[in-house]
């Protein structure tokens, strides 16, 4: 049977890129408690090693702003399929890595799709549901957002000590392949795309390169001292990036990111306060199973299973 028309059709839309979106953020924490075991393997430091952290929040980020534009541009289902097809080939390359490289740039890929699918998700809970039902859509949202890349790091750790690291991306290629077939023969396509008259590619070189050069900047902060080019360097750059993209944003009829909306003390705190809380806990999943590992002796398991009272607290 065909999901065709009404809310049928946006509550199966909604759940196919909820669990996508899952997979994504699963994905995004998933690997952290098994960072040593790959580090060893392909015989690089840690500090190589947690690029493959860094660069798919990187990679995220810089998609987000785009969203507005693929979302205009093509209809809600191809989108969804692409982005999760994008996703499969990013977790295949993944688990059929023999070498760093390959292993990156399958991070890449995967971050590309879940870069598309986390505005996908909070758009369709914001317009295509009734004011009495915004809260309880965004609020299961928060599977996708909140509890999958809390409980990722348990179940990477759990994976790579019983099947191996490799297992992981294989379990992300199988679920999202099911979620993939359900959308292409069971969700019916809608002609709902506005499509925009186009995109300011500059904004987006800007907020890539703002938020690319804070963040190198960052990571090159556990290699060299604050006071090194390669620290202080990215991060000026990163910085004049941002505060030219904001400005830039003002000037254009179709701006990449509406500005305007941090006019608002209430959202601009909010968002602050969000951002900060993201990004300790980001570092936290990163920076615990290392020292369990790495310092302490732990095994990957005992690393996640660390992060879970944390993981239960969230909910």
């Amino acid at each position: 049977m065909i999901i065709r028309e009404g809310k049928s059709w946006v509550y199966a839309i909604f759940a196919v890129v909820v669990l996508s979106s899952a997979l994504g953020n699963l994905s995004q924490t998933g690997l952290n408690a098994m960072l040593v075991t790959v580090c060893e393997e392909f015989g690089i430091s840690t500090g190589v090693g947690q690029w493959l952290t860094t660069v798919y929040m990187f990679v995220l980020g810089a998609v987000v702003p785009l969203s507005s534009y693929l979302m205009g541009r093509f209809r809600l289902k191809d989108l969804t399929l692409a982005s999760i097809g994008i996703f499969i080939i990013g977790a295949f390359m993944a688990a059929c890595a023999q070498g760093f490289i390959v292993l990156l740039a399958g991070r890449i890929v995967q971050a590309i799709a879940a870069g598309m699918l986390l505005p996908l998700l909070q758009t369709i809970a914001m317009t295509r549901f009734p004011d009495g039902r915004k809260a309880t859509a965004m609020g299961i949202s928060g599977v996708a957002m909140g509890f999958a890349p809390n409980i990722g790091p348990t179940i990477g750790g759990a994976m790579v000590d019983t099947l191996g690291w490799r297992s992981f991306f294989v379990l992300l290629v199988a679920l999202s392949l099911v979620i993939f077939v359900f959308c292409l023969f069971f969700i019916k396509r809608h002609d709902d795309a506005s499509y925009p008259s186009g995109l300011d590619f500059f904004s987006f070189v800007l907020s890539t390169v703002g938020f690319g050069g804070i963040l190198v900047g960052c990571s090159e902060a556990s290699s060299f001292p604050l006071t090194s080019p390669l620290v202080w360097g990215p991060v000026l750059v990163g910085a004049a990036a941002l505060v030219w993209f904001a400005k830039r944003q003002r000037a254009l009829e179709q701006p990449l990111i509406d500005m305007g909306i941090f006019k608002s003390k209430t959202y601009t705190a909010g968002f602050i306060a969000q951002g900060l809380l993201c990004a300790s806990f980001m570092g936290i999943t990163l920076l615990v199973p290392l020292y369990i590992e790495g310092l302490r002796g732990g095994t990957p398991l005992e690393a996640g299973m660390v992060l879970l009272p944390g993981t239960v607290a969230a909910l």
